[in-house]
C-alpha cells in the first residue's frame, strides 16, 4: 500500500475526509417559511454574540468563549417570547459562526468580523450540525426541521457515506446550480465509511 492510499484509509477511518451531496428538495410552503424563519433567528444570535465579542475586544477582556456566548444567550432567550418556538439548535449555529468569525479575524489580525443584514443573509445558508437520518430513498428526516421529499443517493442509502450535518442552499438566479429560481437544495455533508 502506498503513502496516498494509507493517508486516505486513515482519514476515513478518523471522519476526515468527507463527501458533499447536493440534493434538489421538494418544499411545503410551511417548510420554506420555516427556512426564513430559522435563517432570521440564525442571523439575530449571530449578530447578537458577535457584539459581544467585539465588545470584549475593545475594552481589553477576555474574549467569550462560544460556550460562554451559548450559556449567555439560553438566559437571555428566557426574556424573548418570539423565540420560544424556535429549536435551540438554530440559534447555537449561529453563536458558533460568530465565534468562528471572530476568532479567524484574530488570528489573520484582520478588522472586526461584520454583522449580518437581512438583505445578505438571505443568500446566506441555513446550517445544522445534527445528523439527518435517510427514511427511504425519497424521504430524509432532518432533526429539528422535518421530513424532506427528495431523491437520496443510493451511497446514503445503504450507508457507505454516513450523514454528518446538513444545509440547505437557497438557489437564487445568480446560482449556478442547474435548478430553477427559488428552488432550494439541501446540502448533506457524510462521512465515508467505505470507499
Amino acid at each position: 500500500m502506498d503513502l496516498l492510499n494509507l493517508l486516505i484509509v486513515l482519514m476515513v477511518y478518523y471522519g476526515i475526509l468527507d463527501k458533499k451531496y447536493y440534493i434538489k428538495t421538494h418544499l411545503t410552503k410551511e417548510q420554506k417559511s420555516k427556512i426564513f424563519k430559522y435563517r432570521d433567528a440564525q442571523r439575530y444570535a449571530y449578530n447578537w454574540a458577535l457584539g459581544h465579542i467585539i465588545e470584549d475586544m475593545n475594552s481589553d477582556k477576555k474574549v467569550a468563549s462560544e460556550y460562554d456566548l451559548s450559556v449567555m444567550f439560553t438566559k437571555y432567550k428566557h426574556e424573548c417570547e418570539w423565540m420560544d418556538d424556535i429549536p435551540y439548535v438554530w440559534f447555537n449555529m449561529g453563536i458558533k459562526d460568530a465565534s468562528k468569525a471572530a476568532n479567524l479575524s484574530i488570528v489573520h489580525g484582520r478588522d472586526n468580523p461584520k454583522f449580518r443584514t437581512k438583505k445578505h443573509s438571505r443568500a446566506m445558508p441555513l446550517k445544522c450540525d445534527l445528523k439527518p437520518k435517510c427514511q427511504d430513498a425519497y424521504t430524509m428526516q432532518l432533526p429539528k426541521f422535518g421530513y424532506v421529499t427528495c431523491n437520496i443517493p443510493k451511497k446514503m442509502i445503504n450507508e457507505t457515506h454516513e450523514p454528518r450535518s446538513y444545509e440547505f442552499v437557497d438557489v437564487t438566479k445568480h446560482s449556478d446550480a442547474p435548478v430553477e429560481k427559488r428552488n432550494y437544495i439541501l446540502q448533506v455533508s457524510c462521512k465515508i465509511n467505505s470507499l
